[in-house]
């Protein structure tokens, strides 16, 4: 039983039971969101796209049936457009970058009304005509109500900001049937400057959300690619290397382009004093055009190679092979077509007014720029033996690495859509040298690229900038310190320290610091002695006596190092003789959450985790 209140206590202490409570109850919040925003994007879609065109056929109006393409997009354009200017504009975009901006520079905290105008505006951004994908829009939702939780909660800027990610994973993981790939993504690309301790809660909430939509709907894979997965020759992989390379190039350049025609879109309609009310109108007439294209070149096959709507369903139809059968003349024109076009609506989509993501349409490109790659090997290079399909599937996650800055992201979620690990190999390689090359040819990822657009910038810190800030910004002070007299019994501080949040604590004769105890000391100590006995009696029987401790100008840089040095994660801070605070590796972790802000912390329980212990470090 002392065994399980220790792991209890040690779990509550560097994690929080509260923390993973919580965690279970924004996965079922985030999962539940899921298939609302699902419900609405089916019946949507029915509403302005499907139901249309049925009527029109219905009643002897084929040669009309192309009309929902062009005024779909318009009427859903103006109502997302008044939605947003005038309830939330921050459901306006991606999604995922106000994510990012609310974790770095809003504490976490998101407006109550953003989930709920989220789900609606890309609801019929999505289903009215519009290029964008699912992710984002979900992500922003499950972010939203895991911090709109933590508000009304009350609880710490940590951890709202947890909660915050751990949203985000429940609402993509509900999405995409990928427990352990939604919970990398938010780490990747939020990029939180937290311990990994608080990796669990995450993975909790990515966990539940994707068991409450096994319960809804039952297991099915996202992307089930028929035939895709064959053996790879070892002789193939310079084939993947060489995408990884044309994957590469193309998502820096997706990302140039993505922003280039968002920004001189906007450009020109505020050059002609266009009101902002009407402007989506003329994106979404773009958006329209394309959309007929598509139809009026491929007839009843145009759902098979659809910009809007569930996008994710083209994907497939390329990696089961059906969009890939046929001269490859025609299958190399048809793809093109159909990826150039995505290339130039989707921003289009986003730049005039819409609300959606960019996750689907980068996986949706990279699909087709993989079976385009594919089909081109085969044909005009020999290479017989080659699966276009698998090619495919690694040309998606490839442009996804490096378009998002997320390779690892990458490898593990595109192995649970497709359900199989069996390309781990070429996954690695392409997304790798993917990631790489686009990371020279664009430094911001296409997150990133929008928060700078915006004048908003992240600082990430490393280690170097622990020398400017100070230990006395950044301790207990001795006031709040909970400490342990030489007469206590030697039970009573073992319960002291078991239930405390402090692995050890300072001793003290009076006013006097003596030594420190850690929970280790304690528990030698019973094994040898028994419980009879008081905290001098241990401190006599302690091999070593020597106390190390800094001063309070000691820099954070050489508080951590000494801390590394000799196996330690906390240190007294002394002056002239006396302990006036104590310094921890999780308040250093602190000073990188806050940007090394010179912010005293204080609390009663403090972080302690263990102490050695009279040697001061200046």
């Amino acid at each position: 039983m002392e065994r399980v209140l220790k792991a209890y206590h040690r779990v509550n202490r560097e994690i929080g039971f509260k923390l993973l409570v919580l965690a279970f109850l924004i996965g079922l919040l985030g999962g539940l969101a899921s298939l609302v925003f699902q419900f609405f994007l089916e019946n949507f879609y029915y509403l302005f796209i499907i139901g249309p065109q049925a009527m029109l056929t219905n009643r002897g109006l084929e040669s009309l049936a192309w009309t929902p393409f062009i005024v779909s997009p318009i009427i859903g354009g103006v109502i997302v457009g008044y939605m947003i200017n005038n309830l939330a504009i921050e459901a306006k975009g991606h999604g995922i970058p106000q994510i990012i901006e609310a974790y770095h520079h809003q504490d976490g905290r998101v407006r109550t009304r953003v989930p709920l105008v989220k789900i609606l505006a890309s609801a019929l951004t999505i289903s009215s005509g519009g290029s964008a994908g699912r992710e984002g829009p979900i992500a922003q939702i499950g972010a939203g109500l895991g911090s709109l939780i933590s508000q009304k909660l009350d609880l710490s800027v940590r951890e709202t900001r947890v909660l915050l990610i751990s949203g985000l994973a429940a609402g993509v993981s509900a999405t995409f049937n990928a427990p352990i790939g939604a919970a990398l993504f938010s780490l990747e690309v939020i990029r939180p400057r937290v311990s990994l301790k608080i990796f669990p809660v995450i993975l909790i909430s990515s966990i539940v959300g994707y068991i409450v939509r096994l319960f809804s709907i039952g297991f099915n894979l996202i992307l089930d690619p028929a035939n895709v997965i064959t053996f790879v020759d070892l002789h193939l992989i310079p084939l993947y290397v060489l995408l990884g390379l044309v994957t590469g190039v193309a998502s820096g350049l997706w990302i140039k382009v993505f922003y280039g025609i968002e920004h001189n879109y906007v450009k020109i309609l505020n050059e002609l004093k266009i009101p902002k009310g009407i402007q989506p109108v003329f994106g979404r007439v773009i958006v329209g055009v394309a959309l007929c294209i598509i139809y009026f070149r491929l007839g009843s096959l145009w759902p098979q190679y659809s910009l809007i709507g569930n996008t994710l369903a083209p994907i497939r139809y390329v990696l089961n092979g059906t969009s890939l059968n046929g001269a490859y003349q025609e299958v190399l024109y048809v793809l093109t077509l159909v990826m150039v076009l995505k290339i130039i609506v989707t921003p289009m989509t986003l730049a005039s007014g819409g609300s959606g993501g960019v996750f689907a349409p980068t996986l949706f490109i990279g699909a087709y720029l993989g079976g385009i790659y594919g089909v081109v090997c085969r044909q005009f290079f020999g290479v017989s033996e080659l699966n276009v399909l698998t090619i495919a599937l690694v040309g998606m996650a490839g442009l996804f690495a490096g378009t998002c800055r997320a390779p690892i992201t990458s490898i593990v979620m595109t192995t649970e859509m497709t359900g199989t690990y069996l390309i781990a190999v070429p996954l690695v390689i392409t997304t790798m040298i993917g990631y790489i090359i686009s990371s020279m040819i664009e430094r911001e990822d296409i997150y990133s690229m929008e928060l700078k657009g915006r004048g908003v910038y992240i600082k990430f810190f490393s280690l170097d900038k622990l020398a400017e800030a100070t230990v006395k910004n950044n301790m207990i002070k001795r006031d709040n310190l909970r400490v342990l007299y030489i007469d206590t019994p030697v039970y009573l501080a073992n319960k002291r320290t078991l239930h405390s949040s402090h692995s050890g604590l300072p001793v003290f004769d009076g006013d006097v610091f003596v030594g420190i105890i850690t929970r280790n000391d304690i528990m030698r100590y019973i094994d040898e002695h028994g419980k009879e006995g008081n905290i001098q009696d241990l401190l006599a029987s302690k091999q070593s006596k020597e106390v190390i401790c800094v001063s309070p100008e000691t820099s954070l840089e050489k508080t951590y190092n000494i801390m590394r040095n000799n196996n330690i994660s906390n240190l007294p801070v002394m002056e002239k003789g006396m302990i006036i605070g104590w310094i921890t590796k999780e308040h250093i972790e602190d000073a990188f959450e806050t940007g090394f802000d010179e912010v005293s912390l204080e609390g009663g329980e403090g972080t302690v985790r263990e102490e050695i212990g009279v040697r001061t470090s200046p």
